[in-house]
């Protein structure tokens, strides 16, 4: 949904303005389309003279969404719905005669368009009872800031990082991951909603700042493991810089040293499936699988019986590491 946010806050055609307007409009067609844009339940519908039809959405406990100028609502009272969802369509006047008609140009409004507008937590009353209104388009900035995808490149408190399984691995040199890229801005509210490691199974491969690839892991539990030899390439394992393995257990590298107790791996070659447990307890096998690590990054894990080899986390390379990039 964010795509459509983004576009949404390219066609605003009258700004949030109490009491003349209580949300924003965007301009858009008669009968387009109008999606959810956070998961959520109808907790009103309404269809009034001037207003059409009306969609409001609890988000979150206090955190109410609507949706004005509705021509038709496809929605029904208490239904959940997940963002992205058809609530309706745009472009509704409801007149006297009972019709939700076409919008049309007067002095309350500028053509087909859709209102939408947010409340405040823990208030009430208000806007067709949905609470006391604040400005949508801050809220609606934070929701783009949220949709950051894999891969893209993130601008916080002047450290650059990568999002990397859901999770932002700060980035210490261009080289590493294949040069400069556009950056995201993150406020405080949007960096902390992240991810604080990389989902289970995510892949990267870890470069030096020559761009040379240090090792290729798999994350589990937190924590990064080396993956078999065989499995190196992988289309999903983005370039990240190998600062966060050799910081790995300090907060700003967003990745832990030893995997989370009841994490479940795969060892290979051996095919032997363990659930890991905290130090100086000896991790189970289990007939449940996780993400497949060579049998070599279990070696810190105190199994009965390990495999001999090195250590979880690759060999640093010989390159200075250079300071965080600043802003």
């Amino acid at each position: 949904m964010h795509r459509e946010i983004a576009d949404w806050l390219s066609h605003i055609s009258q700004n949030f303005n109490p009491p003349v307007e209580w949300g924003f409009d965007i301009a858009m067609p008669y009968q387009t389309p109008v999606y959810a844009v956070e998961s959520g339940q109808v907790i009103a519908l309404n269809a009034d003279f001037g207003a059409g039809g009306v969609v409001s959405l609890e988000v979150r406990p206090g955190l109410s969404e609507y949706y004005q100028h509705l021509s038709a609502m496809t929605v029904h009272l208490h239904q959940r719905v997940l963002a992205g969802s058809l609530l309706g369509y745009s472009g509704g006047q409801y007149r006297s005669t009972g019709a939700c008609t076409p919008v049309t140009v007067s002095a309350w409004s500028s053509g087909p368009h859709l209102e939408f507008g947010i409340n405040p937590p823990g208030r009430s009353g208000g806007w067709f009872g949905l609470g006391v209104l604040r400005d949508p388009v801050p809220y609606l900035r934070e929701l783009v800031a949220h949709s950051v995808e894999d891969g893209e490149f993130l601008l916080h408190e002047g450290t650059v990082y990568r999002l990397v399984g859901g999770a932002p691995l700060p980035v210490s040199c261009w080289g590493a991951v294949g040069g400069r890229a556009p950056l995201h801005l993150l406020s405080d509210t949007a960096f902390r909603a992240l991810s604080p490691t990389p989902r289970a199974g995510t892949r990267f491969e870890a470069r030096s700042c020559a761009g040379g690839v240090v090792s290729t892991v798999v994350v589990a539990g937190g924590a990064a493991f080396s993956v078999p030899d065989d499995r190196r390439a992988h289309p999903a394992a983005l370039p990240v810089d190998a600062w966060v393995l050799r910081h790995a257990g300090m907060a700003t590298a967003h990745l832990q040293v030893v995997a989370q107790a009841g994490t479940l791996v795969r060892g290979e070659p051996s095919g032997v499936c363990w659930q890991l447990a905290i130090r100086g307890r000896q991790p189970q096998p289990t007939t449940s699988c996780g993400p497949e690590v060579a049998d070599s990054a279990l070696a810190k894990y105190p199994i009965a019986s390990p495999p001999t080899t090195t250590s979880t986390v690759p060999p640093t390379t010989t390159t200075t590491t250079p300071s965080v990039v600043g802003g």
